[in-house]
């Protein structure tokens, strides 16, 4: 094609879109009818027997992640269709218009029924941004039916015919949400006439569907975080509408909302952005910043003291004591194993997410004494103030402020360990909410975690020291408190096993932990499938699909073969064997970030850098102190001991990958309650 009839054909383009944009503006104004969400428009033309309809509905998502999806040609949604290839593209996108595209397009429908024969469309598609009637920003998808002389005719298929249909996405007064109007005219020849109403009625929810699960799978797999505010509004949207925080889901209204019944993946987000409280820390000056960082030195210390007394007590286990006052302090000392490496629980710490793997609901470092280097890159220190919901409605919630140290440290025997210690404290820059928000101070005695290789490479020995009095809380219930706050070990490893999913696109530790055996979950994107309806399985690991996942097909150009029905972690196993799978053309593509032509090695580019390990390799900014005696040695539990033996307890580019783990995906909860 020269540049001549090049630029004819995207003149062509231009008009087409503009001839969409303007008749589904007229349609929203002047049919009364197409007002509502779900209005629909039935209507014989002269030119042939056409059908048209047009739907509204929501997705949650930004311009930029749309425009990955649809512009992105290795990582192409195509819905509508079965089959679809790129024949000529015409204006391809480029730093001055990154979100412009003009080309064309074959695509084929397989037909459901034996009443319809399968068809397919040759078709000009242009995508661009614009600014509606209403000053708001909008962009839009639309295709045309053409001929070319490049794509004749197939005798056994009907060659059907699309006239100024597509998208418009416009933006809303709330961040992350858009306004989806779909807008269909087809010429339905060949077709029943009571089956094509049907089909156009459903199509614009299903595509609704299916775009906010290409997107909510896309953020899964890729933790894409562009804007930091943009995610936070999301979550609130997404808490307003009781919807999970990570999967986008909607929540069982009388079901536990602890953890989401589709992904299982985190806490979910209920809390909106607007209630979470935060702290503006006032600057410490070098004495008092060395009077705290001694402080938690010293409660890092006595932690190891503690522990080993309760152990060698045979004290494990739930213990609630009653303290004077009428206040109910509970002590409790758990030990636990789990999967995991020092580096990656230190991942989790050291990141924004400190509460999710500790159970509360929010939690913010009002003062950080030490920061990780590239010299001590697990230890740190700061002041933190938590928050935790009250198991019960005639309960006020609980809060603490409290300092927090973490380092490593080798056993008597050799091994290496890492630990956290807490201890509550008074600080002017968090002060008492009693007042101001009806919460009850809290406080905390020395208390953490000491997670230790064990003899088993990859697993962790972990013992959790928790002493907190709650002041006023009767005592069966702190005891129940106690209780949960015990089972952090194991949130924290399902945290853990996330983190390897998002960056490595299966948990090498998949089948130690089972959601349950009644449970049915979909091997592709952990969605919740139900008991009482048939599911489809994967054709060669035989695990269960949800419908979206199932109906995505994956096509070999080279080799004109199919691979459908399959998961795509199968697919990565025929990829990393050299079975050839090139692209992928589908009808419902739930993963459209992970195509087939992508080998396993080239998909690391795809995942974003790990946000803790940049934290760890900047450079300490916080005032140096010449008058400090904290030694900068790795820490001995036997010294430690000999020491306090007689004291007294009390867009679409991805930013490629480093090593370790990727968690801020995880970034869409914060601020926000678990």
């Amino acid at each position: 094609m020269d540049d001549q009839e090049r630029g004819e054909w995207v003149s062509y383009g231009h008009e087409v879109y503009a001839r969409f944009v303007s008749r589904v503006q007229q349609l929203e104004q002047g049919k009364t009818r197409l007002q509502h969400q779900r209005g629909l428009e039935h209507a014989d033309k002269a030119e042939g027997k056409r059908v048209s309809c047009m739907e509204k509905r929501r997705i949650y998502g930004s311009f930029p992640e749309l425009a990955d999806l649809y512009l992105n040609d290795k990582k192409k949604v195509v819905l509508d269709f079965s089959e679809s290839k790129c024949l000529v593209p015409l204006l391809v996108p480029t730093e001055q218009s990154p979100n412009q595209y003009v080309g064309l397009r074959w695509s084929k429908v397989t037909s459901p029924t034996r009443l319809a024969q399968d068809r397919d469309y040759c078709y000009i598609e242009v995508m661009k941004p614009f600014v509606d009637a209403r000053g708001r920003t909008a962009w839009a998808k639309c295709s045309h039916s053409v001929r070319y002389p490049g794509c004749p005719e197939n005798p056994a298929m009907i060659r059907g015919q699309i006239f100024h249909s597509g998208i418009i996405f416009r933006e809303t007064s709330q961040p992350g949400l858009l306004e989806a109007t779909f807008y269909y005219d087809c010429d339905t020849r060949g077709i029943p006439s009571f089956l094509a109403p049907m089909v156009l009625k459903s199509r614009g929810k299903n595509n609704a569907e299916l775009i906010n699960h290409y997107l909510k799978m896309a953020r899964m797999a890729t933790s894409r975080h562009d804007n930091p505010l943009l995610q936070t509004s999301v979550s609130d949207l997404l808490a307003k509408e009781k919807r999970c925080g990570s999967c986008s889901n909607r929540l069982p209204r009388w079901r536990s909302k602890e953890k989401c019944h589709y992904c299982r993946a985190t806490p979910i987000a209920t809390m909106r952005a607007e209630t979470a409280i935060r702290f503006a820390p006032e600057k410490l000056d070098p004495k008092e910043l060395h009077q705290l960082t001694e402080q938690a030195r010293a409660e890092f210390q006595k932690l190891f003291q503690c522990i080993r007394f309760i152990s060698q007590d045979g004290a494990l286990g739930a213990r609630v004591a009653d303290v004077a006052n009428s206040s109910t302090r509970a002590t409790i000392c758990s030990a636990a194993k789990i999967n995991a490496t020092i580096d990656e629980v230190a991942d989790i710490f050291f990141s924004d997410h400190t509460h999710l793997a500790t159970g509360f609901a929010q939690s913010q470092q009002i003062v950080s004494l030490l920061e990780p280097d590239t010299e001590h890159p697990l230890r740190a220190a700061g002041v933190r103030w938590s928050l935790w919901d009250s198991p019960s409605r005639f309960v006020r919630k609980r809060d603490l402020c409290y300092i927090e140290y973490m380092d490593v440290f080798e056993d008597d025997q050799g091994r290496r360990g890492w630990a956290r210690c807490t201890r509550s404290v008074e600080h002017k820059s968090c002060p008492n909410l009693t007042r101001s928000h009806s919460i009850v101070r809290a406080e905390m005695y020395c208390s953490g975690s000491i997670y230790k290789e064990s003899d088993t490479p990859g697993v962790l020995d972990v013992m959790t020291l928790y002493d907190v009095d709650t002041r006023g809380i009767p005592a069966w219930l702190t005891k129940m408190v106690a209780l949960r706050k015990s089972k952090n070990a194991e949130r924290l490893e399902h945290l853990v096993r996330l983190a390897r999913i998002m960056a490595n696109g299966e948990d090498p530790n998949a089948k130690y932990v089972q959601i349950s055996k009644s449970t049915r979950v979909c091997r592709g994107c952990s969605e919740g499938l139900s008991r009482w309806k048939k599911s489809k399985k994967c054709r060669r690991c035989n695990d269960y699909l949800c419908k979206s996942c199932s109906q995505v097909v994956y096509t070999d150009d080279a080799r004109l073969n199919k691979l459908n029905r399959i998961c795509v972690h199968c697919v990565d196993d025929m990829i990393d064997n050299e079975r050839g799978v090139d692209s992928y053309a589908d009808a419902n593509d739930p993963l459209a970030r992970f195509n087939g032509s992508v080998t396993s090695a080239q998909r690391l580019r795809f995942i974003s850098a790990r946000s803790s390990a940049k934290t760890r390799h900047r450079s300490i900014e916080s005032p140096t102190l010449t008058d400090t005696a904290v030694s900068d040695e790795p820490l001995n539990i036997a010294d430690l001991c000999s020491e306090e033996a007689d004291s007294t307890m009390a867009e679409p580019q991805i930013a490629g990958s480093e090593a370790g783990l990727d968690l801020s995906y995880l970034s869409q909860f914060k601020n926000v309650k678990c």
